[in-house]
């Protein structure tokens, strides 16, 4: 039994859409579809970009409260937005599974796979893969709320002191 969750937790971060179709790689991919991977991913990438663009709009906000000028700092909240997207776009689910997947199939034995298979397709293997998505849901939102709310009182005191900072520069240059 703990051969096979192991190899469900592992399987559970692959998928394989676009291997060779051999009968290992279809078996991967049938494991893959059922534990539903590639929406993980996709999910997280959605996610990531949610949690950038709210951390963008707060910075700019902070920014237009320090009073910088409105048209400067629309320009710079669109620029910074389009930054993070391509960054955040910059990987694909499908391309990040196949990648994966290729190193389950090097360490994976055929017997592994067979049971793999069977398990996630059972009710036991289909109600602890729920448990265990349900688990990692809600450990990435415990994580992201607690980066974000670092992220609001660093950037915010950052903000605070790039104003002074300013503040006394104009004095000295004036």
């Amino acid at each position: 039994m703990n051969k096979l969750l192991v190899a469900l937790f592992a399987i559970f971060l692959a998928s394989a859409p676009a291997l060779a179709q051999d009968a290992r790689t279809v078996r991967v991919e049938r494991i893959a579809r059922a534990l539903g991977f590639e929406q993980y991913l996709t999910d997280i990438q959605a996610a990531h970009l949610a949690s950038i663009k709210g951390q963008t709009s707060d910075l700019f906000l902070s920014l237009k409260n320090m009073g910088l000028p409105d048209d400067y700092l629309k320009a710079m909240e669109f620029k910074s937005e389009q930054i993070f997207l391509k960054a955040t776009k910059a990987w694909d689910p499908k391309e990040a599974s196949r990648i994966y997947a290729e190193g389950l199939l090097d360490i994976l034995s055929d017997e592994d796979l067979v049971e793999a298979e069977k398990f996630v397709q059972s009710p036991e293997g289909k109600r602890i893969h729920r448990a265990i998505a349900n688990s990692e849901a809600n450990m990435v939102s415990y994580i992201q709320a607690k980066m974000d709310g670092v992220l609001k009182v660093e950037f915010d005191a950052l903000l605070q002191e790039m104003k002074a900072s300013a503040q006394r520069s104009a004095r000295v240059f004036p």
